[in-house]
């Protein structure tokens, strides 16, 4: 079972990352833990931003981001890390260091120059190994998803529709969670045991 120690999280007001908090000032706050990997607050925005930002919305990344996106983009990020552990486990995906760094240009030209690449990681505290991490799971999650897409649609004589496509995955991701050990924060401020469906 997994233990997390909610140290420094008292009182309200500071945002993740104020270096002048206040004692008593929450710092950040875990909002899940999927199996071994605890998702803070502050890490929730910064993967929602880059996200945003992978997908082409640089400006809706840079902005404060809506609480109801954050809570639709904690179902996606579950189920990224959940993807992400199991090609890691199986260790049937690889990406080479010239890919990550094609993923790596990509990224920064969506920004329309490195000086607003630049700007948006200082901004908003992402150093480039953080990035980097985030671009490597995109990548691998990506190729792994695709090949266990394959082997679960096999044996068809035709091509999967969208819609059989998206049941196959969503049954998946289903599969994974039902799997998995996840704890999402609840209304009452504590980390709930995510039920099975």
């Amino acid at each position: 079972m997994i233990c997390v120690a909610l140290v420094g999280v008292l009182g309200l007001g500071a945002t993740a990352g104020d270096s002048e908090s206040a004692p008593g000032d929450r710092i950040d706050r875990v909002i899940a833990v999927v199996d071994q990997d605890v998702i803070t607050e502050t890490e929730l925005v910064l993967e929602a931003r880059l996200a945003l930002a992978l997908r082409g919305a640089v400006d809706a990344a840079s902005k404060k981001i809506e609480e109801r996106f954050l809570t639709t983009f904690l179902d996606y990020l579950v189920n990224q890390l959940l993807i992400s552990s199991q090609a890691r486990r199986l260790g049937i995906v690889e990406v080479s260091d010239d890919e990550l760094a094609e993923a790596l240009d990509r990224f920064v030209d969506r920004f329309g120059s490195t000086a607003a690449f630049e700007d948006f990681l200082q901004r908003f505290g992402i150093s480039e190994e953080r990035l980097n991490a985030s671009l490597l799971r995109d990548l691998r999650n990506g190729r792994y998803v695709t090949r266990r897409m394959k082997v679960r649609l096999m044996g068809r004589e035709l091509e999967p529709t969208a819609k059989e496509y998206q049941d196959a995955l969503d049954r998946w991701l289903e599969e994974l969670r039902d799997s998995a050990e996840i704890r999402l924060l609840g209304p009452d401020g504590r980390l709930m045991l995510r039920a099975s469906k």
